[in-house]
């Protein structure tokens, strides 16, 4: 599918771009002090917001292949017998007022927020290289460069109201 084509190459080239980027800061290693992981974060993310000025949402998820990881979402979770309210449910974090978070492309991604994912559901969508990771948050996919803390890319509504209504085809 080209959609899939697609985002395959758009994030295999934000991975050699991060690399580029991290190479003289250099990579958090075990041990590192947390005043210098700090320090290499704010450096890498100022870089990689320096080479996506005009970063805006939608440029990984784009139009088609939005379609297809909203339907492989909601099938995974049809097939594995959860609904969406299971996977809002355990996403979600308690104390956290979700109306009023409002996350948006190449903003610092607020790592509360960064809970497990459903095995299934990372199974449905497509592999990333190992500087990006996907995350649910409410019904959105954001897609998370973890050594920057940068939020790359956000797919709005990944979660269809009620699995029910995919699998009636509305």
């Amino acid at each position: 599918m080209q959609a899939l084509a697609a985002f395959d190459h758009t994030t295999q080239d934000y991975a050699m771009m991060h690399r580029r980027l991290e190479r003289p800061i250099g990579r958090i290693e075990l041990g590192t002090p947390v005043a210098e992981i700090n320090r290499m974060i704010r450096e890498l993310s100022a870089g990689i917001r320096a080479q996506r000025s005009d970063a805006r949402q939608g440029d990984f998820f784009g139009t088609d292949l939005s379609q297809v990881l909203r339907a492989r979402v909601n099938a995974a979770l049809l097939t594995h017998g959860f609904t969406t309210e299971n996977l809002r449910a355990a996403s979600r974090v308690d104390g956290v007022d979700y109306r009023i978070v409002h996350l948006q492309v190449n903003d610092t991604f607020p790592w509360i927020l960064g809970t497990s994912m459903f095995a299934c559901v990372i199974e449905a969508l497509p592999p990333l290289p190992p500087e990006l990771q996907y995350r649910i948050v409410d019904d959105d996919l954001v897609l998370i460069d973890i050594h920057a803390s940068l939020i790359v890319d956000i797919l709005p509504r990944v979660l269809i109201d009620a699995t029910e209504e995919f699998r009636a085809g509305r």
